[in-house]
């Protein structure tokens, strides 16, 4: 990828905003986030989790579950159990 797309790209992802999130998340004492997806509770992980978090953004935790923001909704992809 050429330096000035790679610079327009990063420039574009720092000038994102943020997004107001339906789920309910919160960080524990030990550094890790945890959601509400639906009536469950779940683990998002540690530094993992980009901050903040923005509309399209996709991670995976350290248990191998994926997540992505989908329409101002943590929503999981993937899950390895």
């Amino acid at each position: 990828m050429p330096a000035k797309q790679e610079r327009s790209l990063l420039y574009s992802r720092l000038e994102a905003t943020p997004v107001e999130l339906k789920n309910k998340i919160w960080m524990n004492g030990n550094l890790e986030w945890f959601a509400y997806l639906g009536d469950e509770t779940v683990y998002l992980g540690r530094r993992e989790v980009p901050y903040p978090l923005r509309e399209g953004d996709r991670w995976t935790n350290g248990s191998g579950d994926i997540f992505r923001i989908v329409a101002g909704e943590i929503t999981r992809e993937f899950s390895p159990n």
